[in-house]
């Protein structure tokens, strides 16, 4: 099969069965869900971490600055963002559901209030945080689990991703901002 096809398929997949790949991991059913649990949409740099303990549970905590406020709804330029998992002395709990987060790392988040004093926490889990990479001068939104989950099987590079992505601009991080700021505007 020729790699056009399969970057039709794949693109077609991905299009076609959000709603049902968020249902079956029991994250929210659609974008519309996401936005309307969502209390800020940033673009933001992983500045540094900070693991805790609390009620027998891990947690890290990730000092994020930001880089747009897609939304106009903070009012700082620096926040935290508190995820479930993490190390802390020599226990390391790690929950599927939560998103992998690097420091230096550029991403979209979609933040609601943790309930932790003046922190956030990624809206619906993994479906609420999208690397965004830097390809051939293209910025695009990448989530891992999505697309390893809409590729079923077919084998592709990180590369071939890439470019498939590239060529589809719906994963091109300012088509997906509008797409944010229209459907934000409807709340």
């Amino acid at each position: 099969m020729n790699t056009r096809i399969i970057s039709f398929l794949i693109s077609l997949a991905l299009f076609l069965s959000t709603e049902n790949f968020l249902s079956a991991t029991g994250v929210l059913s659609s974008f519309s869900d996401l936005i309307q649990e969502s209390q800020a949409v940033v673009v933001g740099e992983v500045l540094d971490q900070k693991s805790f303990s609390d009620n027998d549970k891990i947690y890290t905590a990730y000092r994020v600055q930001i880089k747009d406020d897609i939304v106009d709804s903070l009012s700082t330029q620096e926040i935290t963002v508190v995820v479930p998992g993490g190390v802390y002395g020599d226990i390391g709990q790690y929950y599927s559901i939560a998103p992998t987060i690097k420091p230096s790392e550029e991403a979209l988040f979609f933040l609601k209030e943790s309930h932790f004093y003046d922190a956030f926490e990624i809206t619906d889990f993994v479906a609420g945080k999208y690397d965004i990479i830097n390809y051939e001068g293209t910025k695009l939104i990448f989530n891992e689990s999505l697309i390893d989950y809409f590729s079923q099987g077919i084998e592709l590079s990180k590369e071939q991703q890439f470019k498939q992505m590239t060529e589809n601009s719906q994963f091109h991080l300012e088509t997906f901002k509008k797409q944010i700021q229209q459907e934000w505007n409807k709340k």
